[in-house]
């Protein structure tokens, strides 16, 4: 364990050499022990001198590796890729050529170069004998590689290939929920239920699942269980994560929102209120829906003035002046259905209040024209302007 006092040794060895030995083994020997200690400019210093000696020639593919390591420490990453590129290039079926192939595929997948990246990872993973760790990690990133050029269904193959060689493996937990994740991001909902369902007992259970893809397993199988229309399922996984305490304040009101929609869909509207009340508290696009699903919900139950509230919290309470993406067809179906409330309610109403309620329906239908001019709901809220504008003309005789 002591890196230096091995490298003092061997070069007292390395000068005691007859003349005309070279000392090949004791010089690799010195590098491995000056890597020990943490001296990476040593360790060039010694490669380099090494590699220039033809009797290197049987070990050069390792020495060329410690040299790349070496580099890489002193912040030469050009030159240390270098050194991996002519591993994989003039040593194909060295035992270190399956860690250059993985570095090179971390190096291409960080720029962004996917199918390069996916490339050098099987590359890796051909290498006959290379570790245990490097080839499931090639695996778990061949997979992402993949992913990420949408190559949806051989991701999903490449993952289910990897957690099945792999079953103790480190990265099992994730693999198995990216297994699942592909078929979600896919639309291939009732494929994804049942993965996220045979993956279940892992996320429960593993130490070694990434937090975020424990919380997005819970989250998108209740998402794809609401899509393949297993209420049940879709319940069961969002309370999974809207009870785990360690998962993030908007994870959880993520998934009490969908929780809620589990729950409408089971006719079990009071504790859906519950839960999208809850949910209601986020500050972004699932406080908005909440809003809305609470609204719709007292807009059926004619109870339009509560309704009216709901609604008024999302065009009014959510994104400032600033327009946002997310926020903008949520806030215009508030002020669609808002208008709604108040424009159901004319025929029945009291002369002396027709007026007032085709008035504020005028101003929300005309609210959504100008903020939202691409809502789908532009076209019939012009023609509900019109109507009205009608109405008003004939004092409310018109209806």
């Amino acid at each position: 364990g002591d890196g230096m006092g091995a490298a003092e040794s061997l070069r007292k060895q390395l000068a005691a050499l007859p003349a005309g030995q070279s000392g090949t083994d004791l010089r690799y020997q010195l590098i491995l022990a000056l890597v020990q200690a943490e001296k990476p400019a040593e360790v060039e210093t010694e490669a380099r001198a090494l590699l220039n000696d033809p009797a290197s020639q049987p070990i050069a593919d390792r020495v060329h590796y410690e040299l790349a390591w070496a580099l890489h420490d002193l912040k030469k990453t050009d030159e240390a890729f270098g050194q991996f590129r002519k591993i994989v290039a003039d040593f194909p079926a060295s035992a270190v050529a399956s860690d250059s192939n993985f570095q090179l595929g971390e190096q291409a997948y960080a720029d962004g170069k996917f199918d390069e990246a996916t490339g050098f990872y099987r590359a890796c993973l051909a290498v006959e004998g290379a570790p245990e760790n490097v080839r499931e990690r090639a695996a778990y990133k061949l997979g992402w590689s993949l992913f990420r050029q949408a190559k949806h269904d051989e991701a999903g193959q490449q993952f289910r290939k990897q957690v099945a060689e792999f079953p103790e493996g480190e990265f099992h937990a994730d693999g198995t929920f990216m297994a699942a994740e592909t078929l979600f991001v896919a639309g291939k909902y009732e494929e994804a239920t049942q993965s996220f369902l045979e993956g279940k007992s892992v996320f429960e259970t593993s130490e070694r699942i990434q937090p975020a893809n424990r919380g997005l397993a819970w989250l998108h199988g209740a998402q794809a269980a609401l899509k393949a229309r297993n209420f049940e399922v879709a319940a069961d996984f969002a309370r999974k994560l809207a009870d785990d305490p360690a998962a993030p304040e908007s994870s959880r009101q993520d998934a009490q929102f969908e929780l809620g929609q589990a729950l409408k869909e089971q006719g079990r509207l009071d504790e859906a209120v519950q839960a999208w009340t809850l949910a209601a508290a986020s500050l972004g696009e699932t406080g908005a829906r909440s809003f809305c699903m609470i609204g719709d919900k007292l807009f059926v139950e004619k109870k339009f003035d509560e309704a009216i509230r709901n609604y008024k919290n999302v065009y009014y309470g959510f994104g400032g002046s600033d327009p946002d993406p997310d926020l903008d067809p949520w806030q215009a179906y508030a002020l669609y259905e808002a208008a709604r409330c108040y424009m159901v309610q004319i025929e029945s109403a009291p002369p002396e209040q027709r007026s007032g309620l085709v008035q504020k329906a005028i101003d929300l239908f005309e609210q959504l024209v100008a903020e939202h001019p691409d809502n789908v709901h532009v076209a019939e809220s012009r023609n509900n302007i019109a109507k009205l504008k009608k109405i008003a003309e004939s004092n409310g005789n018109d209806l």
